[in-house]
């Protein structure tokens, strides 16, 4: 008896779960190693290498679906829920019941128990109801991580885009730094030969000093984007990014807000989760109304052993659920609500969508014809401005603050343009992101 209890107490205590306490050097100590591997992913796959000097934003995107934690926590519930459909096919296990054991009968040594295997019976159709309910579960939440990938995308394409824009735009002001710092010098000279005043000098050195200072902004920007990107694609090592000017092409025709409408409405995710989502809530009703109608709860084999019990000693029983006090018609009707409500929606996805993809195109237009107004005005204007000038050097009449200013001016156009580009660049990354696809674009990017 001492031996059984002992071997009891040892089950009990083995078998009891203890919560392992937190532990702040524990967590540090996995930041170590992550960090002496070069490891910043929860994932086990492998993330791509860059084949060239610089990542692309290909490659960018792919190392990012290994290592951003937004795709891998999405992708873990998208697992567990596909686990669930295993676990909606298990069917509840059997009982194995000893009853009628009473102490009279020990003491008489008369004993007699009733050993039965009680095996519970579910509804017909209702496991099938419910793996299919989890499969569809298991579908919205991978269409979900679709279209968390989708808006990574979006964002990846942002930033290499912004980052091509600042590097464009690192050379614009640099030749504006270059361009003020030999005014400057000039106006120097020419106060030197009291042609010019000093407070001319003054006022070239006060643009000189905003176009170091605009140099430097736009070294701290591309610093700053690049910093983002690493956060995004989970790369703690230092990553070199290689941007591409033709992805910066405008799209000068009118778009098709209706073929592109149409074209997300059969390419985004969302509506697949949605749909999903209307199925698992039908399964729902299903079990409900069956849930409302009679039913064995179980069925029981048993044998009642005692001395001198014969082979036939056998029995059968079976257990109903009679639905008289509850017939599960707020079930039913809780199910059916759920169902409209995942209608519902779908029909707001819909309208959601087609916003998105016309709101989208609009800006895109927009844009262009920002894009377009800048190369055919603006920038022709300056440009006759600047024959003006060599024309009236030619002629004995140079005016270097005139020169000066129209060269200041014509960067400044120069950038304007390339942050229109990016305005429309990014609108096309709404759009195609919008779409659930790629739009066609036209080749070159801005000069």
């Amino acid at each position: 008896m001492a031996r059984a209890l002992t071997l009891l107490g040892l089950a009990c205590v083995t078998g009891c779960f203890h919560a392992a306490p937190y532990s702040p050097a524990a967590n540090q100590a996995t930041w170590r190693s992550m960090r002496d591997r070069g490891d910043a992913s929860t994932s086990s796959g492998t993330a791509p290498k860059p084949s060239g000097p610089g990542m692309t934003a290909d490659e960018a995107y792919a190392m990012a679906i290994e290592r951003n934690y937004a795709i891998v926590e999405r992708a873990a519930a998208a697992e567990i829920a596909a686990a669930e459909v295993h676990a909606e096919k298990q069917l509840d296990n059997p009982q194995l019941r000893v009853t009628g054991f009473d102490v009279d009968d020990v003491i008489n040594r008369n004993s007699a128990v009733n050993i039965g295997l009680r095996m519970p019976i579910p509804r017909p159709g209702s496991v099938r109801a419910r793996v299919a309910g989890a499969k569809q579960v298991a579908e919205g939440e991978a269409q979900l991580t679709e279209d968390a990938k989708r808006q990574l995308r979006a964002e990846i394409d942002k930033l290499f885009a912004q980052l091509a824009v600042h590097r464009a735009d690192r050379e614009h002001v640099a030749r504006a730094r270059t361009l003020q710092a030999a005014f400057r010098d000039e106006m120097a000279s020419r106060a030197d030969q009291a042609v010019a005043t000093r407070i001319d000098v003054a006022m070239a050195d006060v643009r000189l000093a905003e176009a170091v200072q605009s140099a430097e902004e736009i070294d701290d920007a591309i610093l700053e984007v690049e910093g983002q990107l690493r956060l995004l694609i989970g790369a703690n090592e230092p990553v070199q990014f290689a941007t591409d000017a033709g992805t910066l092409a405008v799209i000068s025709t009118p778009v098709d807000r209706d073929a592109l409408v149409e074209q997300a409405l059969e390419a985004r995710p969302e509506l697949r989760a949605a749909h999903a989502g209307k199925v698992a809530a039908l399964s729902e009703v299903y079990v409900a109304r069956g849930e409302a109608y009679p039913w064995f709860d179980w069925a029981q084999l048993q044998y009642r052993a005692a001395q001198g019990s014969p082979p036939t000693a056998f029995g059968f029983g079976v257990a109903i659920n009679l639905p008289i006090f509850s017939w599960n018609r707020g079930a039913v009707r809780t199910a059916r609500a759920t169902v409209r409500q995942r209608e519902r929606e779908e029909q707001a996805q819909i309208l959601k969508i087609a916003a998105e993809v016309t709101e989208a195109a609009g800006r895109v237009e927009r844009t262009a014809k920002r894009i377009d107004k800048l190369e055919h005005e603006l920038l022709p204007q300056l440009e006759a401005a600047a024959r003006e000038i060599e024309a009236a050097g030619a002629a004995g009449v140079y005016d270097p603050s005139a020169a000066n200013d129209v060269d200041r001016r014509t960067v400044e156009a120069r950038r304007m343009h390339l942050a229109a580009v990016l305005a429309h660049r990014e609108a096309v990354i709404d759009l195609e992101a919008a779409v659930g696809g790629s739009i066609r674009r036209p080749q070159g990017g801005p000069q």
